[in-house]
């Protein structure tokens, strides 16, 4: 079966397999503290620290689109292969950022599930998660972190802390906003052989990137992986 998380509700976005476990009682709610020497000066912290990648994972049509309707994520069928793929670039992250209407239902599914099988749950279980939000006061999931301030500082402070990638998936006007930012590292895509002819796509209103390749591959279902480095 292709990517297990898009089993979430089907009026968001697609998004990434890497998510989590039975909903904790016990909820954080913790605050970005930032250093006065590089508030407001996101390249500073990036001057001085080592930072971590951003990346933007999507299951995505080959007309560009990531709005998951019509179950066209599903037509791969089964591909171990793929499975793996987005297994070992989940367990290889340490950090989940989405927005409020993504990370909700993702909580509200992947939360509750206490007999998952497909890892999802585990990982979501323990990995710091982030949600972009200035409505969201009680995330009710474990280990999360509200992100209500200024986007660029509150990503800069994220990426300055010790630890591996971020990962950002769904999403869509979020994704976007952190182009526009120029706070993205890397994209990881992984398309499926679908032409949807309408829909939301993941680059639509955003800037010109130049891109270096980094992977190309391809999957016995005809899905394949590219992966792009931002130049």
């Amino acid at each position: 079966m292709a990517c297990e998380c898009q089993k979430s509700p089907p009026d968001i976005s697609d998004a990434f397999c890497v998510l989590s476990s039975p909903m904790s009682k016990i909820y954080q709610v913790v605050s970005i503290r930032r250093d006065v020497r590089t508030l407001g000066n996101p390249a500073a912290v990036k001057h001085h620290v080592a930072m971590r990648d951003l990346v933007i994972t999507q299951n995505i049509t080959v007309d560009g689109v990531i709005e998951a309707t019509d179950d066209w994520f599903q037509r791969a069928g089964g591909d171990p292969e793929l499975d793996s793929a987005l297994a070992a670039f989940r367990d290889a992250s340490d950090g989940f950022l989405v927005g409020r209407m993504t990370f909700e239902a993702m909580r509200d599914y992947w939360g509750a599930l206490t007999d998952d099988t497909t890892g999802v749950t585990d990982h979501l279980d323990r990995v710091a998660k982030y949600v972009v939000s200035s409505t969201l006061d009680n995330p009710r999931w474990d280990n999360t972190t509200v992100l209500s301030g200024d986007l660029t500082e509150d990503i800069a402070q994220i990426k300055s802390a010790a630890g591996s990638d971020i990962v950002c998936t769904g999403s869509i006007g979020l994704c976007r906003d952190l182009i526009g930012a120029g706070l993205v590292d890397e994209y990881r895509l992984f398309t499926y052989p679908y032409a949807r002819g309408s829909g939301q796509r993941l680059f639509d209103g955003t800037p010109p990137q130049a891109l270096t390749l980094l992977e190309s591959r391809a999957f016995p279902s005809g899905a394949t992986l590219t992966r792009y480095r931002v130049s």
